[in-house]
């Protein structure tokens, strides 16, 4: 087993076999995001308040009532064998981390958490709330068909592309949470090589990854798969008491009521009203991780339509490419009674988009509230035409078009305003360095302002008689400003419902703002909440990073950014907002998924290239500075039909930045000059003065190491750099290598140094770690 981390930090694994694979995934992952995962741990078991005191009440009250960690075990007794022992090795790899009070269950539930919210209940309590306070008329006028954000997933046939071959891109939009919700990994065995984004605490891949052969990416399809139930009345099954233990405090008791509907999960604040919650999980004891292994072990669009069989929530859009052309759209999961999901193929000169939205009529199956279509339709724009790569595709999400923003536009008073000129000439584009931008957004949140104070909205503005919990649903500003594009084409029923006159209430935040102008672009308004980067975009833009009203941090948005390019992986490109990645995960340049790459030296095709290198006078110690080109191809070409030598260009983000060259001390001359032992490899490496590898040589050697000491034959790396190379010989002290005795070979004076398995194995040694 091997790991390295890439100069980003991404973990590169490497095991003999799918159980390997999973213990070292569960190893590295406490070693990248250890806090993090035992956090999620008492999310899952409802002890969160034992570590942060009384804010975690509240959430231990819902995690217990759900009974979050009752399924999870339940589920994970109720799994396949193989399944079992793939879960098992990933706790057993975070055990042997340290993280020692993790069950075979707990990645259930650190599953569940991240999804028990990622649905539809808490809306089916806002809806209830507006209709219980102001009729069902105003409940169908805040629909506007969905929430705001959303995410964006789409695929490029190959008849579009420059490869001939599909490209899947997309970004899902959720909470940004530090550390975040998905963790980049690269997970390669015998039997498989995939690269994609895990939940930490999750083995494998699970919404978005890339085979090889194959790649997926998901949305929510917003399925109606949770059924909220009011049970006043209903019989009761259980009831129980359970103490939620509180840092600093004295515990806390939780009712703990199950009905023959679900587990009862949402009290109101008067006690007046109990909801039980059924969900497809809950009914079946089953959490949908028998659909883990076969995505990791799919190869075609085939094998992954058949591994979603064992989906069950959320309920997804799923987005499928394959290396054999193929195309496919397919929700996958379960609901009650079944019913038929969508499904959609494409080929070579088809694009298929999913923005959370309606697709056709297929999806009435789902729900009543999909997301608007303006960003499926603006994606659907932007991909005409062809000669698409993995640049050009990353660059669509960040298209920071506002796509609602016409409609606030179609009843701006004609008064002859300076606010009203600037808007009509406007592009429309939320730029962080645009000023129009920002006085477009200046308007909106003034507008949302004055209609939440109309006094029909009072009892909206009350506190979520459901708790802090589901406070984020019961957001007034948000729910105005998600709905607002709907509102103003809707002038006549705002009056009649609200008795809100929109137009009216435009022309006063109009002139408030003319009053007092922003002042600065919407960058500067407009940023990241954790570091406060500006960023472009909106909640109604393909770079949906959202707006709340009274807020100028980005709470919500793209939690991760990926593009997969099915003709070569190492052309696809991904980033998430963590710290070192946020300024091209920002701007969409995104980083490569493959950073390093081998491939054998051709001695025809790259003998210009290496002769141009090591007759370079930087490279005296490569001991080739007086080769002519014709030698220096004769001498590749002879080490290219050697059993025992190897030669390869190393690659990093495509662009050669060396050589690394492997021989057999056994067979090589240079055996002859030291003490053998059985398990030996000798390796050469050069690299160009090249500013692709700046800063990257730790993490570089990682890789080479790792690619190494995955032949289970080898034992100790033997390096022989020239003695008077100081520069290489402090490198090789930095990464921990034994040195050891200077002896003279042929044509130079060298200084032997080691790399041996048990270095590579021992818990922080390898370099890039």
């Amino acid at each position: 087993m091997s790991v390295w981390r890439d100069p980003w930090g991404v973990p590169h694994v490497r095991g003999g076999s799918v159980t390997e694979l999973a213990f070292e995934q569960g190893r590295v992952t406490v070693e990248v995001r250890g806090e993090q995962l035992e956090r999620e741990r008492l999310h899952g078991e409802g002890r969160l308040a034992s570590v942060v005191g009384p804010s975690g009440v509240e959430w231990d009250a819902f995690a217990r009532r759900a009974g979050i960690a009752e399924l999870a075990e339940r589920a994970f007794d109720g799994l396949d064998a193989e399944t079992q022992e793939f879960v098992r090795a990933y706790v057993d790899g975070v055990r042997a981390a340290g993280l020692t009070e993790w069950q075979p269950w707990t990645p259930l539930a650190v599953f569940l958490v991240q999804h028990i919210h990622f649905a539809n209940y808490p809306s089916v309590l806002w809806r209830h709330h507006v209709e219980r306070h102001l009729g069902t008329g105003v409940k169908d006028l805040f629909r506007r068909e969905g929430m705001p954000n959303g995410s964006n997933a789409f695929v490029i046939g190959g008849a579009r592309t420059t490869s001939g071959l599909p490209i899947i891109a997309g970004d899902p939009h959720r909470i940004f949470e530090s550390p975040g919700v998905y963790m980049q990994v690269r997970l390669v065995c015998d039997e498989l090589d995939v690269a994609g984004l895990a939940f930490p605490g999750v083995p494998g891949v699970q919404h978005f990854g890339h085979a090889g052969e194959v790649a997926w990416a998901v949305t929510n399809a917003m399925a109606d798969h949770q059924e909220l139930r009011q049970v006043t009345g209903e019989a009761v099954l259980e009831r129980r008491t359970e103490l939620v233990e509180v840092a600093g405090g004295d515990p806390v008791p939780v009712e703990i009521v199950t009905t023959a509907h679900g587990p009862v999960v949402v009290h109101d604040a008067a006690g007046q009203e109990a909801w039980a919650l059924r969900t497809p999980a809950w009914s079946a004891g089953d959490l949908g991780f028998g659909a883990l292994l076969p995505l990791l072990r799919a190869r075609s669009v085939a094998d992954v339509e058949t591994a979603l069989e064992a989906w069950v929530e959320p309920v997804n859009n799923w987005i499928v490419a394959d290396t054999a052309g193929r195309l496919l759209h397919k929700v996958a999961g379960r609901m009650a009674g079944d019913p038929a999901l969508p499904r959609i193929e494409g080929g070579p000169d088809d694009v298929l988009v999913t923005a959370n939205d309606r697709r056709d009529d297929s999806f009435a199956a789902l729900t009543e509230d999909f997301a608007a279509p303006f960003r499926r339709d603006r994606i659907t724009e932007l991909l005409a035409g062809d000669g698409w790569d993995a640049t050009r595709a990353a660059e669509v999400l960040t298209d920071d078009l506002q796509l609602a923003w016409r409609s606030l536009l179609e009843v701006l008073p004609e008064a002859s305003s300076p606010v009203v000129a600037r808007l009509r000439a406007w592009d429309g584009r939320m730029a962080a360095d645009s000023a129009d931008a920002a006085l477009f957004a200046a308007v909106r949140a003034r507008l949302v302002e004055l209609v939440c104070a109309s006094p029909t909205l009072a009892p909206l503005r009350e506190p979520c008689p459901y708790g802090a919990l589901h406070e984020p649903w019961f957001h007034l500003g948000v729910r105005v400003a998600t709905a607002l594009p709907h509102l103003l084409r809707r002038p006549d029923d705002v009056r009649r419902l609200l008795d809100v006159d929109l137009p009216a209430l435009l022309a006063t935040a109009i002139d408030d703002v003319a009053g007092d102008p922003p002042s600065g672009t919407w960058g500067e308004r407009h940023r990241f909440v954790h570091d406060g980067t500006p960023l472009a975009g909106d909640t109604d833009c393909v770079a949906a990073t959202g707006w709340a009203p009274g807020s100028e941090l980005v709470a919500r948005g793209p939690v991760a950014r990926y593009v997969w390019d099915l003709a070569d992986r190492s052309r696809s490109r991904w980033a998430v907002p963590e710290p070192a990645q946020v300024p091209v995960w920002a701007a969409g340049t995104l980083l490569p998924v493959e950073p390093f790459t081998l491939a054998p030296v051709d001695p025809a095709r790259d003998a210009e290239l290496i002769h141009r290198w090591v007759t370079a006078p930087r490279a005296e110690f490569w001991g080739m500075v007086e080769r002519t080109l014709a030698e220096v191809e004769e001498i590749y070409a002879y080490i290219a039909d050697q059993p025992h030598l190897s030669a390869s260009l190393v690659r990093s983000d495509g662009v050669p930045i060396g050589i690394f060259q492997t021989y057999d001390p056994a067979v090589d001359e240079i055996g002859e000059f030291y003490e053998r032992r059985p398990g030996d490899l000798g390796v050469h490496l050069f690299l160009a003065d090249d500013a692709a590898r700046a800063g990257q040589t730790p993490a570089l050697m990682g890789f080479l190491m790792a690619g190494v000491f995955t032949d289970p034959q080898v034992n100790r790396v033997v390096l022989e750099p020239d003695a008077a190379n100081a520069k290489s010989i402090a490198l090789l002290r930095r990464l921990g290598a034994t040195i050891g005795p200077v002896v003279q070979l042929p044509g130079k004076q060298a200084q032997l140094a080691f790399l041996t398995r048990s270095w590579w194995l021992s818990a922080g040694a390898p370099p890039g770690r």
